[in-house]
């Protein structure tokens, strides 16, 4: 009985009579005909035609077709019964369907991305596979391809069959009239389709708390030991800082000896004022010689840099009181190298 209800109420698009055009909507977004009329007619290539939609997730893809074929009830585009064989077999590859006009559909991250028909398709691999960014271009023959489409036909689940109704009044709209006229078999299919949506919802929902239930479980169990990463996460912290902030820089004591012993070589050079902030050195010497100071403390290769930031002549002896600042070098540089 099953197979003649399809016979009788559903029709295959052929991809020869038809558009196919993809793009991106909110989740669980729907547009109802007007609305899609309004927003792709532009794109359409036929001058009457009516779109045939289908939303996978935010994935919207659109089948355009004359009007001027007649088709039933419940319209399934040939591509899209394709599709599901060639993802299932590899979901970044392009297909190609040898006939007299040849169908080429590209699958990207085992989404429909174009499908469309050509002559001598093959030809074109390697421009095909560049222009998709694909490595892979699988062919099939007719014969082939007819047998995956009747396959996957007969093995279509019956409730997803209310996504390719195509009618201008809706699937509440008819059953009714088909009700009022007392067209059993067709009145049947479409209450089966409401009722195995609405049970659909319903598990859906119930499944969704399920979820909620055992992850509120899960989280409550899981408590002791995010404590436990929290205050991992602060003696992190606070060892980074403090590397970063005290051991990146050489040893202060080590560096007031080696300026020591460089001053020191010189028994008239008196340290006036000492200072070393982080890196920032502040050093005030009374001297005869700031430039040999400043010779030997560069060669001692503990500063980035160390300069004289102001001199003046104390009284009549020549000696001058001389400011330099200096910045600490790094053990290791930003990139610990």
């Amino acid at each position: 009985m099953l197979e003649s209800l399809k016979d009788k109420y559903l029709s295959i698009l052929p991809a020869k009579q038809s558009f196919f055009y993809t793009t991106t909507v909110e989740e669980k977004k729907r547009f109802e005909r007007d609305i899609l009329h309004l927003n792709f007619a532009h794109i359409s290539p036929y001058k009457e035609f009516e779109i045939l939609p289908y939303y996978n997730g935010a994935q919207l893809l659109l089948w355009f077709y004359p009007t001027s074929k007649a088709y039933k009830n419940f319209l399934i585009p040939q591509a899209y019964l394709l599709y599901l064989y060639a993802k299932e077999q590899d979901n970044n590859a392009i297909f190609i369907i040898e006939d007299e006009l040849d169908t080429l559909l590209v699958i990207k991250d085992g989404a429909l991305k174009a499908t469309y028909c050509g002559q001598g398709l093959k030809e074109q691999k390697e421009v095909l596979l560049d222009e998709y960014g694909l490595e892979n271009l699988y062919s099939l023959n007719a014969s082939k391809a007819k047998e995956i489409e009747t396959t996957q036909l007969q093995n279509y689940p019956l409730w997803q069959y209310y996504h390719w109704y195509h009618s201008k009044h809706s699937l509440k709209e008819s059953a009714l009239g088909y009700l009022e006229k007392a067209v059993v078999p067709l009145a049947i299919v479409i209450a089966l389709f409401i009722a195995s949506e609405y049970a659909k919802d319903r598990y859906i929902a119930s499944y969704y708390e399920n979820l909620q239930e055992e992850y509120k479980a899960i989280k409550k169990q899981n408590d002791p030991y995010r404590k436990e990463l929290k205050a991992l996460k602060k003696d992190i912290e606070f060892t980074n800082r403090f590397y970063n902030d005290i051991l990146i820089y050489p040893n202060s004591i080590e560096i007031m000896e080696s300026l020591l012993a460089i001053i020191a070589q010189d028994g008239n050079n008196t340290i006036k004022h000492f200072k070393l902030s982080g890196s920032k050195l502040t050093l005030n010497i009374e001297t005869f010689d700031p430039i040999t100071i400043l010779n030997a403390v560069l060669k001692s290769d503990n500063f980035k840099s160390f300069k004289i930031q102001s001199s003046r002549k104390i009284g009549k002896n020549d000696k001058e009181y001389v400011s330099y600042q200096g910045v600490l070098k790094r053990l290791k540089d930003e990139d610990g190298e």
